[in-house]
């Protein structure tokens, strides 16, 4: 550890830097120069000091205002502090005539963080460690802060607190690391480090201080990291540092500086509403497209183009508008090649005294004509409307102007009892719970948090729904805002009835389509950023869909392009913030933000990748799938649920070997096929 600070001069700045693709720590007196910082990074590095030194600085950039930013040569005698080194600011350092001065000739030293109020706890390593301390980062991700002698705690089996790993706790711009070291290499006297934890800032919910030396932290997942911090540390200046970090504004996640779009440039172009509509012949004679909300005006949580009965006018959805809740009007998301179709919308508003619309009547009559069963005078040719709520939920919606159709002709209403955000967050910390609990009582508490039955009765209802337009009929699917239990019911039935959203491609568009197209609230619902406030509107609706999917997976595993590793990742990224497509709650609010040219895509890094989330056995030979919906048939997702069992951790690594040998078992196979049609060609 090199140091050019004295027991008697007041601390300028601690500087991690990297220094020819190796990580250092100086630290720097207030009073010390530029001369200081270059004869102690020569000095470790056992090279001569050179004769000039510029800074690539982005402070300096701000002050000349030049793009790209411009090299600012230093006087070797300037005071560091009056120098604004910043965090990825970058020191060349040439030993030429400054006319001749060329960037490749000089040697590099970039800052990856400088602290000038460091906690007082800072790494501090022996130099013969510094070489084996560097961390994989990801593109634009910098270290922040680092501790040393960090412990992360765990329960033992007799469900004592007991330390799982010692290592370092790296706080970077986009996650928390903590990295622990293997024995010393003989070879080279060197510790070598590796990554054993990793959170996103983005999935952190809580964050708290549990003694005067423990911090604990819980995930959105509902993941806790317990970390007993050295005696040395300031405790309330780590959560506070964490805290600032993991509950910044959306718009400064890590997802605006994680910015590869030259690498990965077509993610956004992976769902195009116009494309999927023409995929399914729509507009036709029996739908057309409305086109006036392009710029979300009219319904700012709808996406700027969808599919309406023709026989249905602008004129007629305008009074619709002010009949359904946030203005969400029937709309159709798919259309089945036999005439039966899904259709999705918010609760109707009816209020106390059931006021009717035409309007609202008349487009639901126009849906159910679409159908070629509706000509028939049977059961057949009816309009189901699955009203996602109990009747007596539905029923006491109409205190507060809401309701149900309990009066509109030809139609037939469904009430699910598929519960709602509250009860599906305090169900899913009882799951988390049991699944985690190592005494006897395990089966009886897994029971009676009641996940597996909340999710039976989201694919009972999917079911039923696929049922009805599988017969040619049409189903409208609403509950009361129409953007979470309708999501999931619509997504699903979907999944059962067209192969093409069982490929990777076809999962991609409906997620695009159905979660962010129509408005789910990812990111409230996620807890991105997330304040106390944020939290009531807090629920795992997305993670309950996925949930739903393994399930069916689970039972039709040759009907699925994708494996378990694929819904895992997009879980993952749901909250981790790298990616922009979990980010905001509507394409209006991603569109204000320039979420397409800011942030990446998750399906750009999941497409160049595609062999990661192959499924080695699909060979896919039905149309449509029906699976058990019964709650005996449900199992436990233990590479979710289980990450603070021994069992389910036993589990999840058993599952993830055989999986990379079934891929590289599928992808010599597929090798050997493509020589045996080679040699068959030359024949």
């Amino acid at each position: 550890m090199s140091t050019a600070s004295t027991e008697n001069e007041p601390v300028a700045a601690r500087f991690v830097v990297v220094v020819a693709g190796n990580r250092a720590k100086f630290e720097f007196s207030r009073g010390a120069t530029v001369m200081d910082v270059i004869s102690e990074v020569c000095k470790e590095l056992g090279i001569r000091s050179p004769s000039n030194v510029g800074l690539l600085s982005r402070s300096f950039n701000k002050l000349s205002q030049f793009d790209p930013p411009i090299l600012s040569w230093l006087r070797l005698d300037s005071a560091l502090i009056d120098c604004e080194i910043d965090p990825q600011d970058t020191l060349y350092l040439m030993d030429t005539d400054l006319s001749q001065f060329s960037l490749e000739d000089a040697l590099e030293i970039r800052f990856l963080s400088v602290i000038k109020k460091p906690p007082s706890s800072v790494l501090k390593l022996p130099s013969k460690f510094i070489r084996a301390q560097t961390v994989d980062l990801l593109h634009n991700e910098r270290i922040c802060y680092s501790y040393d002698n960090v412990r992360e705690m765990g329960k033992s089996e007799g469900n004592e607190d007991s330390c799982i790993v010692e290592g370092t706790l790296h706080i970077t711009n986009y996650r928390l690391l903590m990295s622990a070291s293997s024995p010393l290499e003989p070879s080279t006297n060197t510790t070598i480090h590796h990554v054993v934890s990793s959170i996103p800032l983005g999935g952190i919910s809580r964050i708290r201080n549990k003694s005067k030396s423990t911090v604990d932290i819980k995930c959105t997942s509902n993941k806790r990291i317990h970390l007993l911090m050295p005696d040395c540390c300031d405790i309330d200046e780590v959560t506070n540092i964490i805290a600032e970090a993991a509950f910044d504004d959306e718009i400064n996640c890590f997802a605006f500086s994680y910015n590869e779009l030259d690498r990965h440039p077509l993610g956004w172009t992976v769902y195009s509403p116009l494309e999927e509509m023409q995929r399914q012949k729509v507009p036709n004679s029996k739908w057309r497209l409305y086109e006036l909300n392009t710029e979300y005006e009219k319904i700012p949580t709808y996406p700027p183009v969808f599919a309406i009965p023709r026989t249905v006018s602008d004129e007629v959805l305008s009074e619709v508008f002010e009949h359904r809740g946030k203005s969400r009007v029937p709309a159709l998301t798919y259309l089945h090649t036999n005439g039966g179709s899904i259709n999705r919308c918010a609760q109707p508003k009816l209020g106390i005294r059931s006021h009717h619309c035409e309007a609202d009547e008349f487009l639901l009559e126009q849906i159910r004509v679409t159908t070629p069963n509706s000509k028939m005078s049977d059961e057949l040719g009816v309009l189901h409307i699955f009203d996602m709520r109990s009747k007596i939920s539905a029923t006491a919606n109409r205190v507060k102007s809401g309701g149900y159709e309990h009066h509109y002709p030809n139609s037939k209403v469904h009430f699910c009892d598929i519960k709602d955000i509250h009860s599906v967050r305090h169900s899913y910390k009882a799951y988390i719970a049991a699944c985690n609990d190592v005494s006897s009582s395990y089966y009886a508490k897994v029971c009676s948090s009641n996940w597996l039955q909340l999710i039976h009765r989201i694919l009972a209802t999917s079911l039923k729904v696929a049922d009805v337009v599988a017969q040619g009929d049409s189903a409208v699917v609403h509950c009361t805002d129409g953007w979470d239990r309708t999501s999931q019911v619509c997504s699903l039935a979907q999944l059962m009835l067209d192969p093409f959203y069982r490929t990777i491609h076809g999962f991609e568009i409906l997620i695009e389509k159905d979660w962010r197209s129509f408005g789910h609230k990812l990111s409230e619902r996620t807890g991105h950023c997330c304040t106390a406030k944020g939290k009531r509107q807090q629920s795992p609706i997305f993670l309950q869909f996925l949930d739903c999917v393994w399930q069916v997976m689970e039972q039709y595993p040759d009907e699925f392009e994708f494996n378990e590793s694929f819904l895992l990742c997009i879980l993952y990224h749901s909250f981790s913030c790298r990616f922009g497509t979990f980010l905001f709650d509507s394409d209006k609010e991603r569109k204000e933000n320039d979420i397409h040219n800011r942030t990446v895509s998750l399906w750009s890094m999941i497409n160049t990748n595609l062999n990661i989330y192959a499924n080695p056995f699909y060979e896919p030979k039905q149309q449509r799938i029906q699976p058990l919906a019964d709650v005996m048939a449900m199992k436990i997702w233990s590479n979710v649920f289980c990450f603070h069992s021994e069992y389910g951790s036993k589990c999840s690594y058993d599952r993830t070997q055989k999986l990379k040998q079934l891929l590289s078992l599928h992808a010599e196979n597929q090798g050997l096929k493509a020589q045996v049609a080679e040699l068959a060609s030359r024949e």
